[in-house]
């Protein structure tokens, strides 16, 4: 990658946390017909198909202090720590995302995560606008109730550096089970989750630096909405 720059860069380290969330669905005739939510943030995110339970929260970090400084943050590492891993309750698989994007994911790009998955062909978010993205999948271990093990882990995102105010984090949750009218209420829940992201900042050349505040502000008129 070459960047040009006005001034050396500076070494920076980024935090966020995540509260536990849990959502907790009955089903009538094989459909969702009610939702309990629990945990700061957390909504249910309807799927076309109406047995599948999803929740997701979103978050972001202030980036507003280097933009005042008009200075470009280049992500190096991203490390998502989980307390636990997350609990499936009369669930098949649950497939966990966290994803780090240069903008707010609205709830319509959220709602049809099986043909639609955010920065992927098909989504409405670029795979520009993803910075980093990582998907479990957790497989239910029967000898445990409600515990899952992980059977897979993908990495995604294009590292593009950023001069936006926010770095937004979405954590989702998506439960794959039978969905025979006889199912059972199902709980899928997330443990406490740390972002911990290593990076530094650039002065980047003015036309540079202008043309990445264009993309910033003008593609996103309601990033933080």
């Amino acid at each position: 990658m070459i960047i040009m720059a006005k001034e050396e860069s500076t070494l920076r380290q980024l935090y966020k946390q995540m509260a536990a969330g849990q959502g907790y669905f009955t089903y009538s005739e094989g459909i969702i017909d009610n939702v309990v939510m629990s945990g700061e943030g957390w909504q249910h995110i309807p799927q076309p198909d109406l047995a599948v339970p999803c929740i997701a929260c979103r978050s972001y970090i202030d980036m507003a202090g280097y933009t005042r400084d008009d200075l470009t943050f280049f992500t190096q590492s991203v490390d998502f720590q989980k307390d636990k891993s997350v609990v499936g309750i009369a669930v098949t698989a649950v497939y966990e995302y966290d994803l780090l994007t240069t903008r707010r994911i609205t709830t319509a790009e959220l709602s049809d995560m099986s043909n639609r998955t955010p920065a992927f062909l098909n989504s409405t978010l670029d795979l520009m606008e993803c910075v980093y993205g990582q998907q479990v999948t957790w497989f239910n271990n029967n000898q445990i109730p409600g515990g899952v093990v992980p059977i897979t882990t993908d990495v995604f995102g294009s590292g593009n550096p950023s001069a936006a105010d926010r770095l937004h984090w979405t954590k989702i949750l998506i439960g794959v089970h039978d969905t025979t009218p006889q199912l059972n209420d199902v709980t899928i829940a997330a443990n406490p989750t740390n972002l911990v992201i290593g990076g530094l900042t650039i002065q980047e050349k003015d036309l540079v630096y202008i043309e990445r505040l264009r993309r910033a502000y003008t593609q996103d008129p309601g990033r933080n909405v």
